[in-house]
């Protein structure tokens, strides 16, 4: 029906001019994103890839390249990868958020809990070292990932693939690899990343509350935040699990991990010092979150964010779970992650508001590369930084 003649024609509302304006600006954005990804891909010679960035609360999720490349199956933002450490991010928020609670202090020692396990007076440090300690990386706790038994291991379980594809080591076979050897340093007077210490942390975590610390975490912070795209690693299969490749590979992994979604060998041993799955989407929402204080129902960036100094150039310190980052586009806090045949980030810029998280399905198992991309991405995302209220 037409309005009747002079009736002046309605104009598009405030909030339709600025939905466009927003969408524009979103568009803008993720195409950047895209190209930065393809391109980065396409330079490293990597299988495929995904990134996601929160701007103003808005999600932006791109990828490129391939999720399987014998398939020709191509990469989605949906498409889903283990994350790696970006896993010690919810460990230590969980734990945080315990500490409301009289049965979890963070400046006791680690025998306040495991005191009475028959192996804990072989533990470096065991008496001396707290949890907070533990979390941050100072407790002077050796790495088993550098102990030639945990290497004997994995190889032993990758030989019998065909046969035992769910075979894996359980946590306190990983702190055996550790007992009696000399501590790296004394408790809390240096920096030293211990995979095995995010393991006794688990341990912990497990010991107060008589369930699965995967599942605990997925059902108290991951659930409540609606990040439905971040899962236990606690089985080889999982919708939209991208294959990963592995290059120069020495323990003897496949250089294809999976097959039809299914990891060709369990995910479990990595246990607390990972464990997850995860999208880019929902990693960039989930830093976001926790650096914005929405993890947890109470004040704790303060707590989170206590650090001690690493000696890097690039990762300066290190918090509760959290890398402080020095990059060209600002200060970052988060985590960078690695899995046999994949490589996470998950980073948040606080003073310019924008969280990034990427996943590359290929594992040329070098840090540097991770650096490589996240300072790509974010130079694609420039012009955002200037704009730091476009959605409003």
């Amino acid at each position: 029906m037409r309005p009747p003649a002079g009736t002046p024609k309605a104009r598009p509302s405030l909030v339709a001019k600025l939905s466009r304006r927003e969408n524009a600006h979103l568009n803008t954005y993720a195409d950047a994103l895209r190209d930065a990804l393809r391109s980065f891909i396409a330079q490293e010679h990597l299988p495929g890839g995904t990134a996601a960035a929160v701007l103003d609360g808005r999600l932006i999720s791109v990828a490129a390249g391939y999720a399987d490349v014998e398939a020709q199956e191509c990469m989605r933002p949906e498409s889903i990868m283990p994350c790696g450490s970006v896993g010690k991010t919810f460990l230590a928020a969980m734990l945080l958020k315990l500490t409301r609670h009289d049965s979890l202090q963070l400046d006791r020692t680690l025998d306040t809990w495991l005191g009475g396990e028959s192996w804990f007076d072989r533990l470096p440090n065991g008496r001396t070292a707290t949890l907070r300690m533990v979390l941050n990386h100072s407790g002077g706790i050796p790495d088993h990932r550098t102990t030639a038994h945990y290497g004997d291991a994995v190889r032993g379980l990758l030989q019998d693939l065909k046969q035992t594809p769910d075979a894996s080591l359980p946590p306190t076979r990983l702190v055996s690899f550790i007992l009696d050897a000399p501590p790296t340093f004394a408790a809390g007077s240096g920096f030293c990343y211990s995979e095995t210490g995010y393991v006794i942390a688990g341990l912990i975590l497990e010991k107060l509350s008589g369930v699965s610390a995967l599942k605990l975490i997925r059902h108290e912070l991951l659930a409540p935040l609606g990040l439905r795209r971040i899962r236990p690693a606690l089985t080889r299969a999982t919708p939209d699990l991208a294959s990963g490749y592995i290059a120069n590979d020495r323990l003897g992994f496949p250089a294809k991990t999976a097959e039809g979604g299914v990891l060709r060998f369990s995910p479990v041993t990595e246990f607390t010092g990972g464990g997850f799955y995860g999208a880019s989407g929902d990693l960039a929402r989930w830093v976001e979150a926790l650096l914005e204080q929405r993890a947890l129902p109470f004040p704790y960036r303060e707590e989170l964010l206590s650090t001690v100094p690493t000696g890097e150039a690039r990762d300066v310190a290190y918090g509760l779970g959290i890398r402080v980052m020095h990059t060209p586009a600002g200060i970052a806090y988060g985590h960078m992650g690695e899995f046999p045949g994949y490589m996470t980030l998950a980073a948040y810029y606080l003073d310019q508001k924008i969280a990034l998280a990427a996943q590359v399905n290929g594992w040329p198992h070098e840090k540097s590369l991770l650096e490589r991309l996240q300072d790509a991405l974010m130079k694609a995302l420039r012009p955002a930084f200037s704009r730091r209220n476009i959605l409003q």
